[in-house]
């Protein structure tokens, strides 16, 4: 079955229930994995991935097989809040691909400041194994620069700096300019 078929309502009606399950099983693996890294239970993280699994940050790193990813996933320690969303889901037997969009914050131990981060986009190869479904390869690509990410989780607010000072040339710069008699054009 397709995910072309699903979002189409060509769905045969025998297959409902079984796809429905998978589908409500791997959505919960991604809850599972999203809690497991925001509340830093690393190895509760790593369980989501089958032993040999691939962990992709595009930008950052590529780690292989459970005990890395959780070594590796440590290291990014509190501060992370994930949500999942818009999820495509493919199933074909025992295996499955999923594509979903990511949003996240970065927030504080103490409750002081939430922040939005960034958005991005999971693509996910699944497989089922005995202990229920797992990631044998989880890529994220995130549409922010994932250093400039990292640089503002460990609380360095380049994202801000940036941002305030990128708008304040544009600033300056529209002010010299209409000063000289420039005026905006507007377009249809």
């Amino acid at each position: 079955m397709t995910v072309d078929a699903v979002t189409h309502g060509t769905v045969p009606i025998p297959d409902q229930g079984e796809w429905l399950a998978d589908y409500v099983a791997i959505r919960e693996l991604s809850a599972r994995y999203n809690r497991a890294v925001d509340d830093c239970r690393f190895a509760d993280f790593a369980q989501c991935f089958t032993e040999d699994g691939v962990f992709e940050v595009v930008g950052l790193a590529t780690f292989r097989g459970r005990a890395e990813i959780e070594k590796n996933v440590s290291k990014f320690g509190f501060g992370t809040m994930h949500l999942t969303t818009d999820p495509t889901v493919e199933i074909s037997g025992d295996s499955a691909v999923q594509i979903c969009s990511v949003l996240v914050g970065n927030r504080q131990q103490n409750r002081s400041r939430f922040r939005f981060l960034t958005t991005g986009r999971y693509h996910d190869d699944l497989v089922r194994t005995p202990d229920g479904w797992r990631f044998t390869h989880r890529r994220v690509d995130t549409d922010l620069d994932i250093t400039i990410m990292a640089a503002t989780i460990a609380g360095k607010n380049v994202v801000t700096r940036h941002a305030l000072a990128h708008g304040a040339r544009a600033f300056l710069t529209a002010k010299r300019l209409v000063g000289r008699g420039w005026a905006p054009r507007h377009t249809p």
